[in-house]
C-alpha cells in the first residue's frame, strides 16, 4: 500500500479544488485549435505549425531562401483534410535558418573473438526550417 491515499484529501479541500482548476487551466489552453500539417521530406514525415523550427535532410538553398514544401499528407484546425495521398494545392512555405551539419554518429563493428573492430563515423547534412505559412 502507498503513503498517500485520496482519503487524506477531503473533496471539498481548497487544496484539492486548485489541483483540479490548474488541471483544466492546462487542458483548456490545449484545446484551442491552431493550423498544422504533416508533411514529408527527406523520407520521413514531420507534424509542423507556424513558427515551428524543424530539422530536416539537406535541401538546397542559401541561409534565407524560402522553401515551399508541397508534399502535405494532411492539414489540419477548424477542418481537418486528409490526403490520398497528398492533400490537393496545399503547401507549406519556410525560411532556411541554417545549414549545417548534425552530430556525429559512430559505427563500430567487431566480430568476437577475431580480433576485427572498425570504427567509422559521419555527420549527416541537414537544414533547419522555420515554418512561416500553412496553405491549405
Amino acid at each position: 500500500m502507498s503513503w498517500w491515499t485520496w482519503d487524506k484529501i477531503a473533496l471539498d479541500s481548497p487544496c484539492l479544488f486548485s489541483y483540479f482548476s490548474m488541471l483544466f487551466q492546462k487542458f483548456a489552453q490545449k484545446v484551442v485549435k491552431f493550423m498544422y500539417a504533416v508533411v514529408r521530406t527527406g523520407g520521413k514525415q514531420y507534424k509542423v505549425s507556424e513558427g515551428d523550427f524543424l530539422k530536416v535532410e539537406k535541401l538546397e538553398g542559401a541561409v534565407g531562401d524560402t522553401i515551399e514544401l508541397s508534399e502535405v499528407l494532411m492539414v489540419g484546425g477548424d477542418a481537418v483534410k486528409i490526403g490520398t495521398p497528398l492533400v490537393p494545392s496545399a503547401t507549406v512555405v519556410g525560411k532556411i535558418v541554417e545549414q549545417g551539419k548534425d552530430k556525429k554518429i559512430l559505427v563500430f563493428k567487431s566480430k568476437r573473438r577475431k580480433d576485427s573492430r572498425k570504427l567509422r563515423g559521419h555527420r549527416q547534412p541537414r537544414t533547419i526550417l522555420k515554418i512561416e505559412k500553412i496553405n491549405g
